[in-house]
């Protein structure tokens, strides 16, 4: 993809950069089971796509061990700044941070293992994307990805009205809203095979869950381009009044209030497709 074809829909603003910070909390349990499910293990070569402030490079940091190494690549410059400074700070030494677009990537030496968290649903070709992948690897490597699904919307009960249109807001915006249930089929379509995939989530609720601040501003962060597009929703604009409404309605009816549905899933490199 190029910088323009791989645009971003949710940003690159500091307020999008915290509120990836504060989403990795939540899902790096779930992602590091699926590394270690996939078999990322001491002295591995990684590739992360669209690493951003480098969460998930930095928790694949603590599997490789100091005689391996994790690249990640995003197109954020600033992000790969704070992520470097994380990195830094933590003294990992066998990450490195680039600033690479997805199309054409090419490095010299091939991946044990190429890993995303959340990249493949802001794709309009995903499989275009996994079948690069799959020509960075050497033979027998694998690909792990952690996916959200945004068009299973009715996970939520009591139904929550808000939580409901903020879910359908993410369904009709983003390019591949339905990328978590499409793993196991693009993994094959792309040259994959023995995929491995499975449901993965948090379902949270209650006052003070941080469920209702990062589904808020990710909403508020994607509303502005959906109405210039021609939808509707009626939502607060205001990013603390949202979180605040949502949490209300929630609360009130003894609910839930669970992160969008996820998909965890891997395969191995047999073939180029």
């Amino acid at each position: 993809m190029s910088d323009a074809a791989s645009s971003y829909v949710m940003g690159y603003t500091d307020s999008e950069r915290r509120r990836l910070g504060r989403q990795a909390e939540i899902h790096n349990p779930f992602t590091e089971a699926l590394l270690r499910r996939a078999g990322l293990s001491r002295g591995m070569r990684v590739l992360d796509l669209g690493c951003g402030i480098g969460d998930l490079v930095l928790l694949a940091a603590q599997l490789v061990g100091r005689d391996g190494s994790v690249t990640g690549i995003d197109v954020d410059e600033r992000a790969l700044d704070l992520a470097r400074e994380r990195a830094q700070q933590r003294g990992l030494r066998q990450v490195r941070f680039e600033r690479r677009p997805l199309e054409g990537l090419a490095f010299g030496e091939p991946f044990d293992a190429i890993i995303g968290r959340h990249i493949l649903i802001h794709m309009s070709d995903p499989i275009g994307v996994l079948k690069r992948a799959a020509q960075l690897l050497r033979p027998g490597g694998f690909v792990a990805f952690h996916e959200y699904d945004m068009s299973l919307v009715e996970l939520a009960y009591p139904p929550s009205p808000i939580r409901e249109e903020l879910a359908h807001l993410f369904a009709r915006f983003l390019p591949t809203p339905n990328m978590g249930s499409r793993l196991y089929h693009d993994f094959q379509q792309a040259g994959f095979s023995f995929p491995e995939c499975q449901f993965d989530g948090l379902i949270d609720g209650g006052a003070g869950s941080p469920a209702y601040e990062i589904i808020a501003q990710a909403a508020l962060t994607i509303l502005p381009r959906a109405e210039a597009a021609g939808l509707r929703f009626k939502l607060s604009r205001d990013p603390e009044e949202l979180a605040r409404n949502l949490e209300r309605e929630v609360v009130d009816t003894m609910g839930s209030c669970p992160l969008p549905l996820s998909v965890t899933g891997h395969a191995r490199r047999i073939t180029f497709a």
